[in-house]
């Protein structure tokens, strides 16, 4: 249900800032469960872009993994947009490449990889990235004293070793990775939030196959994979406020997969897919949660059987998720997975998806959507029984297309943020205490709620030959004006600050074959964020007693007006520029966190 998610696992692996995409042959990815897939990459023009820049490939594809922690927007220039930020995952078609960036506000940018190996069936990766800043400032209207503003400070690095092999009876993929974060939690008042940086450190390792056979001359594909992940914070929020020093949380995290699919037909297949997700949860000291549901231990067993059918006009794919829980609540679960197209004329098709399941949110996870996610965490694990989307697609006509759409989705324990009015401290012998605004705004918290709504958009693109691009989308999706634990929240997730109506709009200029312009301006409109309030407050032999109630507060427009230009001297230089923000408009991601105000990013990119 959470737009953050979802998009999160329909990103693709995207190129580095460098010019538009000209060749692309295969590319073997790894798909979210982790099995290698072999599909056709679509040519299309990678444009000069604000947040992610593109990066031009003459040859193949190289085959880095795109299983980053999910992640729906880059950070080349950090202006922190509500909906995921942390460093983008950026890949280039060469077989070496280096894109390096700097800017206002000590905002740095790095990209590098190269493919060790690098033949028609073997190819290894090396990658890196990193991005920071050291001196962002904290544009939130909450805090009245400049005084008392803390200046944003995150060093996020990462690097990976990909190895794909191919045999004569299928793919190997192979994966490893390594994430560190280190940041101060800018949102708070006390010199302790700047003086005592946190650390998030993760772990993974993948591994998948991918075969195929042919039985009575029809096509027998089989696939497994398996994971392992695993996620700490250095410190929990005893320890950097100054009191016991206080581990922060730890997960562990293994998954596996194994599917097998039949052609019954030269149209229609049958098949099933089998995953187990197992979670532990460690605290090597006190931890606690502010939400009121959580699992430590945990184990889902899914299974996805499925009915494909592909023809002339119509394309489905009809299926469910069974989902076994044990040790999470409900042990049986059921949930859609389908999809359907029909063209009902040339130009046409109608469309339909349905999806749903059990999600795990793991630290990880809620640390991609916010780095500065409550250390502490213990988050209840979520399940969407569904969440369906129908529209109409129409064209290309002469460059134009266009959709429409609706959607309705539903979730179980789905993770909102909120500001808390209580907060643990080590100087409360019930490990809670009246907050104060130096400690409410640091840290993001989490409480389980949920959730039901729908939403509703379109999309237009118009071509003008190979001169300009434009680009406009919105959605819609009404949010209720109360929310309690109690009943069900009314209102489609399309992010962390319940936005109502989210756009964006971009015009993509080619002036000159070596020079890419790119304007663009999102808007995210009708945020809210989640107090809560203590009322009955009173003392009961020393043991505070009290009650907790929840209400919505309405946060600013998000109205970022970017720009990017990018000019390639040759198939190996480019130099490129952006600016974000530019209208330098204030805004929160979360209460307390302001998004860098008007910043400008410059640099390199090379490929060999």
């Amino acid at each position: 249900m959470n737009k953050i998610y979802v998009s999160v696992l329909m990103a693709a692996v995207v190129a580095l800032g460098a010019g538009a995409q000209e060749k692309l042959n295969k590319e073997i990815t790894l798909d979210k469960d982790f099995v290698p897939v072999e599909k056709k990459a679509v040519k299309k023009s990678a444009l000069p872009k604000v947040v992610i820049p593109a990066k031009s490939t003459d040859k193949a594809q190289v085959n880095y993994s795109n299983w980053a922690e999910p992640t729906a927007v880059g950070t080349t220039i950090p202006t922190m947009l509500p909906y995921g930020y942390r460093t983008a995952h950026i890949f280039s078609g060469q077989r070496g490449y280096l894109e390096l960036g700097a800017g206002s506000q000590l905002n740095f940018d790095g990209s590098a990889g190269y493919r060790i190996v690098d033949t028609e069936h073997s190819k290894l990766g090396l990658w890196l990235q990193h991005n920071s800043t050291w001196s962002g400032k904290n544009s939130t209207k909450l805090i009245a004293d400049d005084d008392l503003r803390l200046k944003q400070k995150f060093n996020d690095n990462t690097v990976g070793l990909d190895f794909n092999q191919h045999f004569a009876p299928g793919d190997l993929v192979l994966g490893a990775k390594m994430h560190y974060d280190n940041f101060n939690y800018y949102g708070g008042l006390g010199s302790w939030w700047d003086d005592n940086k946190q650390s998030l450190v993760s772990l993974a390792l993948r591994g998948g196959w991918n075969g195929k056979a042919s039985i009575a001359d029809r096509d027998f594909d089989y696939r497994a994979g398996l994971s392992y992940d695993y996620s700490a914070y250095d410190k929990g929020l005893h320890a950097l406020t100054g009191g016991v020093d206080y581990d922060g949380a730890r997960d562990h995290n293994v998954k596996a997969n194994l599917g097998v699919s039949y052609a019954t037909s030269a149209f229609s297949t049958l098949g099933i897919d089998a995953r187990l997700d197992y979670v532990n949860r460690s605290y090597k000291a006190h931890a606690a949660s502010l939400s009121n549901k959580y699992t430590d231990d945990m184990t889902v067993v899914t299974l996805s059987p499925f009915y494909g059918y592909r023809g002339e006009n119509l394309c489905a794919r009809l299926g469910g998720n069974v989902d076994f829980s044990l040790s999470d609540g409900a042990a049986l679960r059921i949930s859609p997975n389908a999809s359907v197209s029909y063209d009902v004329a040339p130009g046409a098709t109608l469309y339909g998806l349905a999806g749903g399941g059990k999600r795990i949110n793991t630290l990880a996870r809620m640390a991609a959507i916010n780095r500065y996610s409550d250390p502490m965490g213990r988050y209840s694990n979520t399940f969407v029984p569904v969440d369906a989307e129908f529209g109409l697609k129409i064209g290309p006509f002469a460059g134009f297309k266009a959709k429409i759409y609706g959607g309705y989705g539903m979730a179980r324990n789905e993770m909102l943020a909120f500001t808390p009015a209580l907060y643990y401290t080590p100087f409360a012998s019930d490990s809670h205490i009246a907050i104060d605004s130096a400690n409410r705004y640091a840290p993001v918290y989490y409480k389980a709620f949920d959730t039901k709504g729908f939403k509703m958009g379109g999309a237009l693109e118009y071509r003008y030959r190979s001169v300009a691009v434009l680009n406009l989308d919105v959605v819609y999706a009404p949010q209720d004006n109360n929310i309690s634990p109690d009943k069900t929240y009314d209102g489609y997730t399309l992010g962390l600050d319940r936005a109502s109506t989210v756009a964006h709009a971009s015009v993509k200029l080619y002036p000159v074959k070596p020079l890419e312009l790119d304007l663009g301006l999102e808007y995210r409109g009708g945020r809210h964020a989640v107090l809560e309030t203590v009322t009955d407050y009173s003392l009961v032999d020393g043991v505070p007693n009290y009650t907790l109630a929840y209400s919505l507060a309405k946060m600013d427009d998000v109205i970022n007006l970017h720009v990017g230009a990018r000019y390639r001297f040759d198939k190996m230089l480019t130099l490129w520029l952006q600016g974000a923000n530019l209208l330098n408009k204030k805004w929160d991601v979360t209460l307390g966190q302001g998004a860098q105000r008007l910043s400008v990013m410059g640099g390199i990119a090379l490929v060999f």
